[in-house]
């Protein structure tokens, strides 16, 4: 058996302290789908739901109703095989962050 860490872990282990401190000075946001620019959009779109603008919309209608961030994550895990590594997910997370601060 492997002491495998969990996503959320890895995440925070990952990421260096300044961009720690730079989601906890960014404001909070009220939506995140309304948060995304048209960069932004495609690029998640593209790296993180396989092209499909439906299930990224369906994810952040979802995740804007959650009641805090443990919950997002634990729903992003059961739902995404995402690579904790990956820029896009590491920025999407900071996104998602913002939306429970």
């Amino acid at each position: 058996m492997t002491n495998k860490a969990s996503f959320n872990e890895h995440i925070a282990r990952k990421q260096p302290e300044n961009k720690k401190k730079r989601s906890l000075t960014s404001p909070p946001i009220s939506d995140i789908r309304k948060a995304l620019g048209i960069n932004d959009r495609f690029f998640f779109q593209r790296e993180l739901f396989g092209g499909n603008g439906d299930l990224m919309n369906q994810t952040l209608d979802q995740l804007n109703q959650m009641n805090g961030i443990d919950d997002a994550r634990n729903f992003l895990l059961a739902n995404f095989s995402w690579d904790s590594e990956n820029e896009a997910v590491i920025r999407f997370m900071e996104l998602v962050e913002r939306r429970f601060l």
